[in-house]
């Protein structure tokens, strides 16, 4: 608040004060003005933009702590130490100090969007830091991360941004259940952010949200049957599903989850005419906790 204070204050002299949000409506806007040309408004597409960090030099800091003591005086009704603190003297200098070094302010915002190119049948999502000094004059651009989804799921993916429902295509406040499991892959996703394997993690995840689409359910216990039978099916193998055990959940000793365990019953191909004489298998799958496949074992079952 004492940045916006002091802002305000300099810019004044020049031009009349604006809000808060107008800055902040007016600095998005400059963003996307400048990606729009940077890839044709065509091909941009503006998605999500994350808090403001205001970077303050230490003079800034000493006046905010200033203003936090006289604040403390004032909640406690305490006016009589506040006068006997010579804080309400002090202000003027440290406040002075720091209009001097109002240059050093920067502040950075993060902000996600989509590029698309109609010749690819994929859309590419970045997040990039924008860094602006204390007049709203752009500094620099650090792209951090970004990864590729299939143009046919750019839905789920701004329904993973913005945490939307997403498990059916209606328009719905989304569930507990739902926000959960959008925020758990999240944290997953930054813990990947700077590595090679986040493009494969993002895959999975637009994945599995269309697993819980079709399955109308965040609970793992039913997502997985669609993992388990996706597998055959990328391998162009014709299941039957008998059976499904229950999903086994493995922890450590201070139960945390550690990945999952299933097996299921099938017979290769359809079953023809009266008798059934095809063989039987079961077939063991290790999870992660993002049911990511780790590990198939197949047998056969004995007759």
């Amino acid at each position: 608040m004492l940045f916006f204070t002091l802002l305000s204050c300099s810019i004044q002299r020049q031009q009349p004060i604006k809000t808060f949000e107008k800055q902040k409506i007016d600095r998005n806007s400059y963003i996307e003005d400048t990606l729009s040309s940077r890839y044709d408004s065509s091909n941009y597409k503006s998605l999500a933009f994350g808090k403001l960090t205001v970077y303050k030099p230490e003079s800034f800091v000493r006046l905010d702590s200033l203003y936090a003591l006289k604040e403390g005086y004032i909640e406690n009704r305490d006016y009589r130490g506040l006068r006997k603190s010579g804080i309400e003297e002090s202000i003027p200098a440290y406040r002075a100090e720091a209009q001097n070094d109002l240059e050093e302010v920067n502040y950075e915002i993060e902000h996600v969007y989509q590029v698309n190119d109609d010749r690819l049948p994929t859309i590419m999502i970045h997040h990039d830091y924008f860094l602006f000094d204390y007049k709203d004059s752009l500094i620099s651009i650090s792209p951090v991360y970004h990864y590729t989804i299939k143009n046919k799921n750019q839905e789920f993916n701004e329904n993973y941004l913005l945490e939307y429902h997403f498990i059916t295509p209606r328009e719905l406040y989304i569930s507990r259940g739902e926000l959960d499991f959008i925020r758990f892959f999240k944290n997953r996703e930054q813990q990947l952010a700077t590595t090679e394997h986040l493009q494969a993690f993002m895959t999975h995840t637009m994945q599995i949200m269309t697993f819980a689409r079709e399955a109308q359910s965040v609970d793992f216990r039913e997502i997985s049957k669609f993992v388990v039978m996706s597998y055959f099916k990328n391998l162009l193998i014709d299941a039957t599903p008998e059976s499904f055990s229950p999903l086994l959940v493995l922890e450590d000793e201070n139960e945390n989850v550690l990945g999952y365990e299933r097996s299921i019953k099938w017979r290769a191909g359809r079953r023809t005419g009266k008798s059934d004489s095809q063989e039987l298998f079961n077939t063991t799958f290790s999870l992660s906790p993002y049911l990511e496949i780790n590990n198939v074992v197949t047998k056969q079952v004995e007759k």
